[in-house]
């Protein structure tokens, strides 16, 4: 990450708003505009989150670059097919193993080990109860905590993507709602006799938006 960004903290509403502005630069514009755009950005009121510790000389292009890694707020990444549902991913993933396909659901928020994506709002929620009560225990002291209830809801383990995709930095700004996810996807976590753990996911991404909740 930038470390300009990383010290500007800059809020959601700052983000959408530069992303806007920006307009898909790759389809009507040059670098040259969208740096021209960018320098009268930094020159007014954003110069406060993107300027720290950077120099005048250089401080456009990164911001752009991590800008534009979460442009999927303003362009989106568009296939011609609907998304799998959870439940359809999960049923036809051998036959999808290595395509780029796109999977819709519901994302809670994606920690360092864990990033799921589940059918709907309230299954996701069901895990996330039953995981502060197993962090709970384990706070009191407790050393087994496995005869703690856990749902079985069927998910997609979402994986870190590329280190240029900046993928969890931008899911932040997606947590607690409905989201596609486009990615490759991978059944090696469903092979017979294979666990895998710390985001070896099931579907390595490489584009976030927003998603309406199922009907």
């Amino acid at each position: 990450m930038p470390p300009e960004i990383e010290a500007g903290r800059p809020s959601q509403a700052d983000m959408v708003d530069l992303v806007a502005y920006l307009r898909c630069w790759e389809e009507d514009g040059t670098w040259a505009a969208t740096l021209g755009y960018c320098r009268e950005r930094v020159e007014s009121k954003h110069r406060g989150l993107y300027a720290i510790g950077m120099k005048a000389a250089s401080i456009c292009r990164p911001v752009v670059g991590l800008l534009l890694a979460l442009a999927t707020v303003a362009c989106g990444s568009a296939t011609s097919k609907p998304p799998f549902t959870v439940d359809e991913f999960i049923a036809q993933i051998d036959q999808l193993d290595g395509q780029t396909v796109a999977v819709t659901g519901y994302l809670g928020e994606c920690e360092a080990l864990s990033c799921m994506l589940y059918r709907n709002k309230a299954e996701s929620d069901d895990v996330d109860r039953a995981m502060s009560d197993i962090r709970a225990a384990l706070d009191d002291g407790a050393i087994d905590v496995s005869g703690f209830p856990f749902p079985d809801h069927p998910s997609v383990s979402i994986g870190p993507g590329s280190p240029t995709s900046f993928f969890d930095l931008r899911a932040h700004f997606y947590k607690n709602g409905y989201v596609v996810i486009r990615g490759e996807a991978t059944n090696r976590c469903r092979s017979r006799n294979k666990a895998c753990f710390d985001r070896v996911g099931d579907l390595l991404p490489n584009s976030i938006s927003s998603a309406s909740a199922p009907s």
